[in-house]
């Protein structure tokens, strides 16, 4: 593999008409009522054609907030009767599989179970770790890799493999929330296919390319990044029709503030210039330390890290992030292969990539994502980072240790007091709302 760079590449806007192109309902203000929702959504379905049609329709896994019982039951009523077969899959990318009870909390029928609830449906988890579910889409050259990165890669085709679901279904059907995300800029829309329901070279790849723009400059970037063009060309290749609701979450998860449908491109675009404005907080200044409260939804650092990603870019040169999260008790039990790397930024990886190059993209990645901006000398064997980070967990010294991190006990930290601490900035249900300083909102 050639030298690696981290040339900021040229951010597409997202193009115009194309949010224009889905239909919406609310806004950056206010909340959708149940009913308004309900409406919306069998107009939407009983205007497409899903008669007699197989539909995978795909959701998100617990780590995403967002109440899908406010829409899967309009979904449901609608396609009842029409479509021949409905098979709901969880869009894991290569997170754990959910057990029975937690499937039946994230679809609203933990009264009566999943089955009961929505009896013509068949849910499943994505099968990412077997080979027998997953379908192989063909390979996208170097040559176009390396257009649609800005030249990021540049010798290294990508093989575009996918739950079998999605294209042996005659059609699918994503619904998703849309929020900013340390890889691809804003979640959503055709994410929920590459990396949400596809196996590790996609991931691998596409987790890289963001690990080389680095998670602190693209998250929350509204428009195409080098990361969403190469999940939309992954996505051509399906050859099912593809529609998709995307969705505003309001603060405290409970309620939606917009949705939207369309093809995945059209609904995501018009979600993200909405999530935009409601899930990108400013600050006048940068804080010395941060607290990030992350909620019991994140099982792991793997997916609590975001706790790190969204309020990283306004702590001070030097400050810290603590991740504070005493009911985590492991990094990533499914991703072993992070124990050997440890926590460290991009330079670190990139001035020595003959040594790093054939781990696991996808865990490099997620190594700088914790990581931050920092430089490296391989001169001196020297790692200097911008920040720190600490876990403030139930993972021990020792282990944080391992992978090159700070270790907080949880119980040391006064939470109210440092509320009242001007120094610290504390965030409550830290991992979907983006933090950014009021000079780059004013600069834009």
């Amino acid at each position: 593999m050639s030298e690696q760079t981290t040339t900021m590449p040229t951010i597409e806007p997202i193009p115009e008409g194309l949010a224009e192109r889905a239909a919406l309902l609310g806004g950056a203000e206010g909340t959708l009522t149940d009913e308004q929702i309900r409406q919306f959504v069998t107009e939407q379905l009983d205007g497409t054609d899903y008669d007699g049609k197989s539909v995978c329709l795909i959701i998100p896994d617990g780590t995403r907030n967002v109440p899908l019982p406010k829409v899967l039951p309009a979904i449901h009523d609608a396609l009842a009767g029409r479509a021949s077969s409905v098979t709901v899959l969880i869009a894991l990318g290569t997170h754990a599989a959910m057990n029975q009870d937690a499937i039946d909390a994230l679809l609203g029928a933990t009264e009566r179970g999943a089955q009961a609830t929505y009896p013509e449906w068949k849910v499943v988890n994505h099968a990412w770790h077997d080979p027998d579910q997953i379908a192989d889409l063909g390979e996208i050259s170097a040559e176009r890799i390396a257009e649609l990165t800005g030249g990021l890669l540049t010798d290294v085709p990508m093989r575009v493999q996918i739950n079998r679901l999605c294209v042996e279904s005659d059609v699918n059907l994503v619904v998703g929330p849309v929020f900013p995300h340390e890889v691809v800029g804003f979640s959503g829309g055709n994410k929920y296919f590459f990396p949400g329901c596809s196996v590790h070279d996609v991931i691998d790849i596409s987790h890289w390319v963001g690990a080389l723009i680095t998670a602190s400059r693209i998250i929350g970037t509204l428009g195409i990044t080098p990361v969403r063009q190469l999940i939309d060309a992954a996505s051509d290749l399906i050859d099912a029709e593809k529609h998709c609701f995307t969705m505003d979450v309001a603060e405290g998860g409970a309620d939606l503030g917009a949705i939207a449908y369309g093809d995945p491109q059209a609904a995501w675009a018009a979600m993200a210039k909405i999530s935009a404005q409601t899930h990108i907080t400013y600050v006048e200044r940068p804080y010395k330390r941060i607290v990030a409260l992350v909620p019991e939804m994140y099982e792991d650092i793997w997916t609590g890290a975001k706790g790190f990603y969204k309020s990283e870019p306004v702590c001070a040169d030097g400050g810290e992030v603590i991740i504070y999260a005493p009911h985590i008790t492991e990094v990533a039990a499914m991703h072993p292969g992070l124990r050997d790397i440890g926590y460290h930024n991009i330079e670190y990886f990139t001035k020595q990539w003959d040594r790093f190059k054939d781990h696991p993209w996808g865990e490099l990645a997620h190594s700088t994502h914790v990581t931050g901006l920092g430089t490296y000398d391989p001169v001196t064997g020297e790692e200097k980072q911008r920040v720190n980070r600490s876990f403030a967990t139930s993972i021990s010294p020792e282990v944080c240790a391992e992978y090159n991190v700070g270790y907080v006990d949880p119980a040391s930290l006064d939470i109210e007091a440092l509320r009242h601490d001007p120094d610290t900035l504390v965030i409550d249900h830290a991992g979907e709302v983006l933090f950014r300083l009021a000079e780059e909102r004013d600069s834009q």
